[in-house]
Order: structure tokens, then sequence, then C-alpha cells
């Protein structure tokens, strides 16, 4: 089977390494310019630091193809299966912070198919639809979408309010 890779982000360093670890439940996170990158379960997560040499001409003719150096970080995911991988990005997390976070993150995730992607944190629900689906969310009677469309639905007492 071939191995399909998601980069999650790719831009110059600010001169900060990016830190890379996991947790004692397999779960993984990357900590980066105050972004942390976390990742459910055992995946195959690569962050890369490197110096890399190149030009813009293939991306904009106007800006020439004289070459361009600097410190590139690139945090990816290797998969086998397009629609076998989670992960969240947590911006403005310190350093120190990003290690607690990954126990106090509650997400729980509803679809992670080609029709809907849709997680719940706490009393929220997001997701996203990119065609007819039919899904569950907040425990409640299945809810069904006939065209692409955003959902945010927050419940207290266990009504959708």
């Amino acid at each position: 089977m071939k191995k399909i890779v998601t980069t999650i982000n790719q831009h110059y360093s600010a001169g900060q390494k990016p830190v890379f670890q996991t947790n004692n439940h397999s779960d993984q996170w990357v900590w980066h310019d105050s972004i942390a990158y976390y990742f459910s379960g055992k995946q195959d997560i690569t962050c890369q630091s490197s110096i890399t040499t190149g030009d813009w001409k293939s991306v904009d003719k106007s800006r020439g193809s004289k070459p361009v150096q600097g410190e590139l970080v690139t945090i990816s995911i290797g998969h086998t299966n397009s629609n076998a991988y989670t992960y969240m990005i947590c911006p403005g997390i310190g350093y120190t912070d990003a290690p607690a976070m990954t126990t106090k993150l509650q997400i729980r995730i509803i679809s992670n198919t080609v029709a809907v992607q849709a997680v719940e944190s706490y009393f929220t629900t997001m997701a996203v639809c990119y065609k007819s689906a039919t899904f569950q969310i907040h425990g409640s009677k299945p809810l069904t979408v006939s065209q692409p469309c955003l959902i945010l639905s927050t419940t207290r007492n266990n009504k959708a309010i």
C-alpha cells in the first residue's frame, strides 16, 4: 500500500527548535513557536528542522529565481489510509503548558469520513459536512444534512442552545 504524507505545517523557524514528545497514553505532541500540535494515539509523526535553499520562481514568477535560504520547520503525518489520522492545533500555548494539555483535552471524534468530520469537546459539537450525511450529535437523535455545511452546536442540561 502506498504511503501518504499529510503536511500539518511548514514554515520558516523563528529561531526556536521544535519539541516532539510522546506521553504515557501514546498521544504525541509537537510544540513550536507558541503553537501546540496534538496527535491522538500512536501515529507516524515527523518533525524536521533544516536549512533549506530554493527560489520562488515556481510559485511566483515575478519573484525571480534568486536563491533564498532559511531554516524550515515541517510537521507531517505519514499514513496509508487517508481517513485514519487525527490531530488538533492549539495556538497561543506556552512550552511549559503543552505537556499538561494532552491530559486536559476532552475531544471525542464523532465522525472522520469523506462525508463528515465531526468532534465533541465538553458541551460543543463541531462538524464539517462535505455532502449530504446523517450522524449523531450530543447523544441525541441522528442529524441529517442535505448539502455541504458547517455545524457548531452547544448543549446545556442536555438541550441544544
